[in-house]
């Protein structure tokens, strides 16, 4: 934005408050399982069966950004000389406005200032939020994401095949989407539900839950995560959220 260049990004979490859709930019949508579906990325971390980095790289693996939507801001702007200009000095001009170090500085002594009069006068108070789990460093990693996407995959959202995305064997033979797959359902049943959507689609996701058990409705959530990262599958509705 400094160097006065539009910029193409997911809305995922802070993103969207840094840059103004259709302003300074594009943003594409981001999706991800919703809570409840990483219990098991928790639970493995908490026995020591996976370290940090597979514990995010695991949920990593079951959410993304919205291929087509990328695809379509770069043609987009490839095409459009006016736009690239319009977006790149809009972004020039919020990064001296808002991210120019006397306006960052100021602003952490803004909250400094803050944090020291809540200390002086608050008295420390800090119960168990309902529903929160007993150890707050072994979460659902889509618990403590829940606001970062666009969209929380769910029963209601649709889902349709796409065209043209890939060799799902091959996708799979790379070791980036291999380390998780004992987290996602096995490889014929993937490409089973795959067959599924693309025969019967675009298909409201609730129906591929009907006939499996509940215990399992996480992996069947994480797979679809994982088949819509890899491009393999669209989910309707995916518009970028708008900023907290």
């Amino acid at each position: 934005m400094a160097a006065g260049l539009p910029v193409v990004i997911s809305d995922w979490n802070g993103y969207r408050d840094n840059v103004r859709d259709g302003l300074d930019g594009i943003l594409v949508p981001s999706f991800m399982p919703p809570p409840g579906a990483g219990d098991v990325f928790a639970y493995r971390q908490e026995m020591n069966l996976d370290d940090y980095d597979h514990y995010i790289g695991n949920a990593s693996q079951c959410g993304g950004a919205d291929v087509r939507g990328a695809a379509e801001a770069f043609i987009a702007l490839a095409g459009d000389a006016a736009l690239r200009r319009r977006m790149g000095e809009a972004g020039r001009a919020r990064a001296r406005e808002v991210y120019d170090w006397r306006v960052v500085v100021a602003a952490y002594q803004a909250l400094w200032s803050e944090l020291s009069e809540r200390r002086r006068k608050d008295s420390e108070v800090a119960p168990r939020p309902a529903g929160e789990p007993a150890n707050p460093l072994r979460e659902d990693p889509f618990a403590v994401f829940a606001g970062y996407p666009s969209l929380a995959l769910g029963a209601g959202t649709v889902v349709a095949a796409k065209s043209g995305g890939g060799d799902i064997d091959l996708i799979r033979s790379a070791y980036m989407n291999t380390f998780a797959g004992d987290r996602l359902a096995p490889l014929p049943e993937i490409k089973a539900m795959l067959a599924r959507i693309a025969a019967e689609g675009p298909l409201v996701v609730g129906k591929l839950l009907d006939g499996v058990s509940p215990d399992r409705h996480g992996l069947v959530l994480r797979s679809l995560g994982w088949l819509g990262k890899m491009g393999l599958v669209a989910f309707e509705g995916l518009t970028p959220k708008p900023p907290e």
